[in-house]
């Protein structure tokens, strides 16, 4: 599950957009406010506790840092990666220059961490 989709934000919405974002969504999905049945209760209940677990990862910087690095781990093939106004696709190239960019790649993601700068992945 992408916490960014559930909440309908983009990966680089600032804190503030997701706050507000997710107070809506809070409100429209509380199970309080769920006057049907017990299973549309439950239902309502699922999709806050969801929420509120998106929300509680993208809204704390160190959790949603972690959360971008292991998404992009699990990302299978190839990615379309924004780099200094570069754009690569890496489905695009053969194995050997993809075994080089990957190793760049982590280079300049280990930079850009430590600096606490986000490479741009779609």
């Amino acid at each position: 599950m992408d916490y960014y989709e559930l909440l309908g934000v983009d990966p680089d919405a600032p804190g503030d957009h997701i706050k507000k974002v997710f107070r809506k969504l809070a409100l429209k999905h509380h199970p309080d406010r769920c006057g049907g049945n017990a299973e549309e209760a439950e239902q309502a209940e699922e999709k806050f506790r969801l929420l509120r677990e998106a929300y509680e990862v993208l809204i704390d910087p160190v959790k949603r840092r972690q959360y971008d690095l292991e998404k992009r781990r699990r990302t299978p093939g190839g990615k379309h990666i924004r780099i200094a106004g570069l754009n690569v696709d890496t489905g695009q190239i053969g194995a050997t220059a993809k075994m080089g960019l990957s190793c760049a790649l982590r280079f300049v993601n280990d930079i850009a961490e430590r600096n606490g700068i986000f490479v741009n992945e779609r």
